[in-house]
């Protein structure tokens, strides 16, 4: 199991980088717990990233938990009508 603490924004610049680490760790039969809990900012691009993650996941049998979503998070998630949670 991997947990991460995401840290204050998930902008167009953090993006790439993210998503470029996370990819390395879905794999079939792994677990990845996102504490979302300190992300103050984000924009589409991050939520896109979320999406991203959870997709990729979906496809890998790879399970992921969002906890902790923070207000500007949830926020966003509303705005799209988007809900991080799995099905």
């Amino acid at each position: 199991m991997h947990e991460y603490k995401l840290k204050s924004s998930l902008l167009i610049n953090d993006v790439t980088k993210l998503l470029r680490q996370f990819s390395k760790l879905i794999t079939s039969e792994s677990s990845i717990t996102i504490d979302l809990s300190d992300v103050s900012r984000i924009d589409s691009a991050g939520l896109a990233f979320l999406i991203e993650l959870k997709t990729n996941c979906t496809h890998n049998s790879c399970k992921i938990s969002f906890i902790n979503l923070s207000e500007p998070v949830i926020n966003f998630c509303k705005l799209y009508q988007i809900t991080l949670q799995m099905d």
